[in-house]
């Protein structure tokens, strides 16, 4: 039996030890499903230590193991993003989008239109963090939309609000 070869295997969604190629750990490195890992301790702007996950880029030990290292330099630099809890879509439409909204110069009808269609996608959706909003919850909604009997152009507008407001998100860097 191989050194790094365990023998109890690891769960089928757990992180595994990564080895180098001379049977060495690779310290702070882990892998689950093919792709490499970092387990790295980033406080948020409270000063509370956390620790998170984050992937590495490289399909290969020593490319993650770059990656890792330049990781390393921005924590200690400071330039990493903080940790912190993304908002949820209601409360991120009601603080940051709808201002930007009402101050478009859109005309009012439009605007009344567009926050309908938001609201009623945000009913539909629940409360979801940013962070975690994926296509399927869309398309579920979609269809949520469909089954009750609204036209594809009144969906299709939904779905082009609903973008717009993820599109902002992703500009002030909670996607």
């Amino acid at each position: 039996m191989n050194r790094h070869e365990s023998p109890r295997k690891g769960c089928s969604g757990g992180y595994l030890k990564v080895f180098d190629s001379r049977k060495r750990r690779v310290r702070g490195m882990w892998e689950r499903g093919g792709k490499y890992f970092a387990n790295m301790t980033l406080s948020d702007e409270l000063g509370n230590k956390l620790t998170r996950w984050m992937p590495l880029e490289g399909g290969s030990i020593d490319l993650a193991r770059l990656h890792y290292r330049k990781l390393l330099v921005q924590r200690q630099d400071e330039q990493l993003l903080p940790v912190s809890l993304s908002p949820k879509l209601k409360d991120f439409y009601t603080s940051t989008h709808l201002p930007l909204l009402e101050a478009s110069g859109k005309r009012e009808a439009s605007i009344k239109k567009e926050i309908r269609y938001i609201e009623r996608r945000m009913q539909a959706m629940g409360s979801v963090r940013l962070n975690k909003i994926r296509p399927n919850h869309l398309t579920k909604v979609m269809v949520q939309f469909t089954k009750k009997g609204l036209s594809n152009r009144t969906i299709n507008l939904h779905l082009i609000a609903i973008r717009q407001v993820l599109k902002a998100a992703i500009r002030e860097g909670f996607a």
